[in-house]
């Protein structure tokens, strides 16, 4: 069985306490890991320390010709990571080929804007008291980049921490999840053989709980890039002191669909939205808030959606449903949906799965009293209520602690306006799904799902501090 190390100072390094990384779908084990103590921490922090010294003084143009290179050199390993990714995350083929061609386009994003980190001249005249002085500010790097990464996208969440860091001249070390360790492993392969220098890029494997622990106590780490639950992000949130902190921590996906939308388009894309890989994204749909008017045919197209949704092993092509992530979370799911039905909702079609495989539901007659709606369920399961006016429509959707994305379908104008304005959301998607990302655009959330924004461009600025220069005239 083979076994994935550490990367750490660009050499791998194994401790003493193994793991099994396992096939969510076949429950085979794949390979192996090692977690670290303290030593190897204090270990990876020393080593991140010199990495950043080094990354600091690259210049633009050579971090920049790295991130191009680490592009092409993915492209050719790109079935490789697929395959990765299908086998550890159990992600569907055709969403893990999706998430390695984003990770291609995220990295040439983040070498693009590599030579992009620009300052301002400041007028100081403006201020009686600044004439006879020239002012500008530039940026400069923190330091070391402390990244959480979950399971459901091992590669792109993780470039999502790593890029903007490298891009910025930080170093970097990486916590990929226990489940889905082996692809960080490979992206450190990719980004040596890429050039970059030693101890920018790190990894660290171990349970959350303690490296945790040693991760907000640590001084030299400037920068947390958390992606995970609430509880979770809170916790670092409390504890981190002085530290940046970055968080990202998932939704319960609203949707408002207005009478005037397209029945037939609508529904196949939500229907994606919501069960491509099980649900297991912190943006799929979880809530769809159809007008009365519309809901008996919505309701009726939706559940030959959902019925005809191909569920089953992740190596078939057209599987859109693959497995849960482990069988605690099916079970979960499951009993979240039977604690609904004892409420009066009404479960369409009838829970079936097996191999951590949960076929696509749908939820009738629920309440916002239900975790299936008031919690962010992570798998295929969806509530459909009907709505009386659009005003009602964007209470229901605001009615929840997250705010990530939400999706309107609506062709009025003023409808449209209205939801922007009124919806309690970071994103708004209009007349597509809330599950809709490409990777340089600004991403995060309000309220408990986060703080901070994704995206190069944006992640950069998290990434790097403001330096103010003020120059007398002689």
């Amino acid at each position: 069985m083979e076994m994935y190390p550490m990367w750490i100072g660009g050499e791998k390094v194994t401790g003493k306490r193994e793991a099994g990384v396992k096939n969510p779908f076949d429950n085979k084990t794949i390979g192996k890991i090692t977690f670290a103590d303290s030593n190897i921490f204090a270990k990876a922090i020393d080593e991140a320390e010199k990495g950043f010294e080094i990354s600091r003084k690259l210049p633009a143009w050579e971090r920049a010709e790295i991130l191009y290179r680490a592009a092409e050199i993915m492209k050719k390993r790109k079935e490789e990571l697929v395959m990765t990714i299908v086998n550890e995350a159990g992600k569907p083929y055709k969403f893990a080929v999706g998430e390695v061609n984003r990770g291609i386009e995220n990295t040439i994003f983040a070498a693009e804007q590599a030579k992009n980190i620009y300052g301002e001249v400041i007028p100081m005249d403006a201020s009686a008291g600044g004439v006879g002085k020239t002012g500008y500010y530039r940026w400069e790097p923190v330091g070391i980049v402390f990244g959480v990464v979950p399971f459901n996208f091992p590669l792109n969440l993780m470039l999502h921490k790593v890029l903007p860091a490298i891009a910025a001249g930080n170093s970097v070390i990486i916590k990929p999840s226990t489940y889905t360790p082996i692809t960080s492993y490979i992206l450190g392969e990719i980004l040596k053989e890429a050039g970059l220098p030693d101890g920018i890029y790190n990894t660290i494997y171990g349970m959350g709980g303690e490296i945790g622990k040693m991760m907000v106590a640590e001084p030299r780490i400037k920068v947390i890039s958390f992606t995970g639950s609430y509880e979770v992000g809170r916790w670092i949130s409390e504890r981190a002191a002085m530290k940046r902190i970055l968080l990202e921590m998932g939704n319960n996906s609203p949707v408002i669909v207005d009478s005037d939308a397209n029945l037939e388009k609508t529904v196949k894309r939500l229907a994606i939205g919501a069960y491509a890989y099980a649900g297991q994204i912190c943006i799929s749909v979880q809530r769809i808030y159809v007008n009365k008017k519309f809901y008996k045919k919505f309701v009726d197209k939706f559940l030959e959606e959902a019925e005809s949704t191909p569920a089953g092993d992740p190596k078939d092509p057209e599987t859109v449903v693959g497995p849960l992530i482990d069988e605690k979370e099916f079970y979960r799911i499951v009993f979240w949906v039977n604690d609904a039905a004892t409420e009066g909702a009404d479960v369409l079609p009838s829970i079936k799965g097996d191999n951590n495989v949960l076929h696509p539901i749908v939820l009738l007659n629920t309440n916002h009293r239900m975790n299936v709606v008031s919690k962010e369920v992570f798998g295929p399961v969806v509530s459909i209520m009907k709505y009386s006016n659009f005003e009602e429509a964007v209470s229901l959707a605001n009615d929840t602690v997250y705010g990530l994305q939400v999706g309107v379908y609506a062709n009025d104008i003023n409808k449209i306006n209205y939801a922007v304005e009124k919806l309690k959301f970071a994103g708004v998607i209009i007349n597509d799904y809330p599950t809709f990302r490409v990777d340089h655009m600004p991403y995060g959330g309000i309220k408990n799902s986060g703080m901070g924004r994704e995206g190069v461009r944006y992640s950069i600025k998290e990434m790097m501090e403001m330096k103010l220069v003020v120059i007398q005239d002689i």
